[in-house]
């Protein structure tokens, strides 16, 4: 039983991971230099505010979308 258990946690993490790289060509812009660019939407006063954030590395541009999309999952499956 165990196994399965690890099994299926095995499988929602692959499944998450697949989730953020579909998910980085909305968040990621063209590459500038070495810099490679986080974009995010904010609802502020009834308007979407566009923001940017620099990062140095792909792969914190991808831990940073898996991470966004980590905790859209946890809200689908786990109701507040």
């Amino acid at each position: 039983m165990r196994d399965f258990i690890l099994a299926v946690i095995g499988f929602i993490i692959i499944i998450l991971m697949l989730a953020a790289i579909l998910a980085l060509p909305k968040t990621l812009k063209a590459k500038q230099g070495s810099d490679y660019i986080y974009v995010y939407y904010k609802i502020e006063n009834g308007k979407r505010k566009k923001y940017e954030i620099k990062f140095e590395s792909f792969w914190q541009v991808y831990w940073r979308c898996w991470v966004k999309v980590l905790a859209g999952f946890v809200n689908m499956t786990i109701p507040l």
